[in-house]
């Protein structure tokens, strides 16, 4: 264990208690991260990131997912190949396919 806990609220109201020292660190983002922060800026809004400077001067990034969202269910597929060693999509894939659930779900009200 490091010598820090890190408490914090997700957006679902639960409580996280989490080992600093068992958080993985990037230097230049996460890969995954990285796409999520196209899809947030796309303006889907079904995957969040709160950002908390720590008290070593690192950032914690806290991800909260509505896999009730295509976002959050294509953010979950895309961490299953991550943690797979997969080839991951590009963020252009993603938010295409995204918008294209939505496109059709659109077109099913009609």
């Amino acid at each position: 264990m490091d010598k820090s806990l890190i408490f914090y609220w997700d957006r679902t109201n639960c409580l996280n208690i989490v080992d600093s020292g068992a958080i993985p660190h990037f230097n230049n983002g996460h890969p995954v991260l990285n796409i999520i922060v196209d899809i947030i800026n796309a303006g889907y809004q079904g995957v969040i990131i709160d950002e908390k400077r720590l008290s070593n001067g690192k950032y914690f990034h806290a991800l909260s997912v509505d896999l009730n969202s295509p976002e959050g269910v294509a953010v979950s597929a895309i961490q299953k190949s991550f943690e797979a060693n997969e080839p991951l999509p590009t963020s252009r894939e993603v938010i295409e396919s995204i918008n294209h659930i939505y496109e059709a779900a659109e077109d099913d009200e009609y």
